[in-house]
């Protein structure tokens, strides 16, 4: 017991450093970002809107080079070999359960959300398209991050599920704090996400994918954003909290979880 309470310690004290990493480089590029402005004559208040409009963006940046610096600190693994980490099992990885439990996911929110057309005069198609690429992108170095840290063999699955989609609510409580489109339903998405990245033979790949089916509609078009909200959003939901669809939704892929690894399936 003591040999997996240090472990989890360790593994916790280290992913913990790799945010607040992240979070250090966030800063510094908001920083730079704000120097600049500063020094064409823009106000604060154009400075603020800037980074508003550009949050996403900027978001995505600080996280991809806080996953290269947990790569040199955190890993064995050289810089050349990040393009292996990119790349996909698709045959062993992907199955009809990793879609059905996403597309149903989806359903769900969908059916409780009741979205309507909304005029929104910020929505262009582009933005809609660059929004869709920074959701997963996002994502995307978020689960390679926590590959890092798979070495950790006696830290449970769940254990790693609400450590790190806590932490990544806390990322952006911290960068955001002003930020008002952030509710705790919010939290317990996360641990959807990693549910799904976890509970299912680890695959970043299936990870993805819940992410592309739910995530990205979820936030891009139904107006549930955690940064942006409503404000590029093509469609309204009336949906207004996420907590009670997020914890019912996490219980039952945690139950079909199970039932799959009783059959042995993963």
């Amino acid at each position: 017991m003591k040999l997996f309470a240090k472990e989890k310690s360790i593994y916790l004290a280290k992913y913990a450093t790799s945010t607040i990493i992240y979070w250090i480089i966030y800063f510094i590029l908001v920083s730079i970002i704000t120097f600049f402005h500063f020094r064409l004559g823009h106000k604060l208040i154009i400075v603020e809107n800037w980074l508003y409009d550009f949050s996403w963006q900027v978001l995505v940046t600080a996280r991809i080079l806080g996953y290269l610096v947990s790569i040199y600190f955190f890993s064995d693994m050289k810089f050349r070999d990040i393009k292996g980490q990119l790349s996909f099992d698709w045959y062993n990885s992907v199955n009809i359960p990793t879609y059905l439990i996403s597309l149903g996911t989806l359903i769900v929110f969908i059916f409780f959300s009741r979205p309507s057309h909304m005029e929104n005069v910020q929505f262009s198609f582009w933005q809609l398209v660059v929004h869709n690429v920074l959701i997963f992108t996002f994502f995307f170095f978020e689960f390679l991050n926590s590959k890092i840290f798979l070495k950790s063999r006696r830290v449970g699955k769940v254990f790693r599920i609400l450590i790190e989609g806590s932490l990544l609510y806390l990322s952006l409580l911290v960068l955001f704090p002003r930020n008002t489109s952030l509710e705790i339903g919010h939290m317990f998405l996360f641990y959807l996400a990693y549910a799904h990245l976890y509970l299912f033979n680890y695959s970043v790949l299936k990870g993805m994918i819940f992410i592309s089916i739910v995530f990205v509609p979820l936030f891009a078009f139904l107006g549930h954003d955690p940064l942006w909200g409503t404000y590029y959003s093509i469609f309204f939901s009336k949906l207004g909290n996420l907590l009670v669809p997020a914890i019912s939704l996490l219980i039952v892929t945690s139950a079909y979880s199970y039932i799959l690894k009783k059959q042995g399936e993963v």
